[in-house]
């Protein structure tokens, strides 16, 4: 899946889903010319890890018939939703 900016994939994780950054329309830095890393996230030993491979999906369990409960991770404002 991508919305021109970043492509996720989507996968089974036995019955939960997972998800992973796989793709970024600019996957350089302009701050430092290096690759693109966590750098909002609010936990500071985080915010060197690499974007590229990081997974968003935190606990998506189904729910009943068609639903998923769980939160996604946003690193462009390193907030959990």
């Amino acid at each position: 899946m991508s919305n021109g900016k970043v492509t996720v994939r989507v996968s089974n994780c036995g019955s939960n889903l997972c998800a992973r950054i796989v793709g970024l329309a600019e996957p350089i830095s302009k701050i430092d010319g290096k690759p693109k890393v966590d750098r909002e996230n609010p936990d500071k030993s985080k915010r060197k890890r690499p974007l590229m491979g990081l997974s968003i999906l935190i606990g998506m369990k189904p729910d009943g018939e068609g639903k998923w409960k769980g939160a996604i991770y946003n690193p462009d404002d390193g907030k959990t939703y």
